[in-house]
């Protein structure tokens, strides 16, 4: 930063490397703390020969960007001097507290002596969005023989664009403008695989995973 009390077009011609003595510098170190505290509880009911879990969970999260500038003297004489000069640069902290809230049902039925259905649903509410979401899903399983299953699953799952992500895009304070518009990323998920026991303790899976990332 050249002198503010020279002329700067005094200045146009020069080579870079003779007007060192009359620039102030400064520079500035940036921290950032991500805090988060989970709750969750989680029901089992048996009926009959079917088995209802339902359960519901919060994220308390907190994140800290702390920005600290450290000048030169001779420039921090300057801004000193300037209060308006002095707010232009003085250290930059922002605190942003919000929470995800989370609640599932699901059961899962034997339609047959190898055969079962497991549907279920899930909400999620970001706070930091200000939006709420509904994913279902379903998955299978069925014996083939006494050691052998197949298995499948189907679902959509929704992810918030954490607080921390935006900071890594360079999005930097009163961050409430920019996440707002935004929505969680959605996914659909399709899974299908093959488990077998080798031994009582040793099993073999084989899965083809695919996942259909639509934001």
């Amino acid at each position: 930063m050249l002198d503010p009390s020279l002329n700067r077009d005094d200045f146009e011609e020069t080579i870079p490397d003779t007007i060192k003595p009359y620039l102030f510098g400064f520079k500035f170190n940036g921290d950032f703390d991500y805090r988060k505290v989970t709750i969750d509880d989680k029901f089992t009911y048996l009926w009959s020969e079917n088995i209802f879990e339902a359960g519901a969970g919060v994220d308390f999260m907190e994140t800290i960007m702390d920005f600290k500038f450290e000048l030169d003297p001779a420039l921090e004489a300057i801004f000193a001097a300037n209060p308006q000069f002095r707010a232009a640069l003085s250290d930059l902290k922002d605190i942003k507290k919000y929470n995800r809230y989370r609640a599932y049902a699901q059961n899962n039925f034997k339609i047959a002596e190898d055969l079962f259905i497991n549907p279920g649903l899930r909400l999620d509410y970001y706070d930091l969005l200000g939006k709420g979401y509904i994913a279902p899903r379903l998955s299978f399983s069925y014996a083939i023989d006494e050691i052998t299953t197949l298995r499948g699953v189907w679902g959509i799952y929704y992810q918030s664009p954490g607080y921390e992500k935006l900071r890594d895009q360079n999005i930097l304070l009163i961050l409430l403008t920019f996440t707002k518009p935004l929505d969680a990323e959605k996914a659909i998920h399709y899974v299908i695989g093959i488990e077998r026991w080798l031994t009582n303790e040793w099993s073999l899976r084989f899965e083809s995973y695919y996942k259909d990332l639509l934001i």
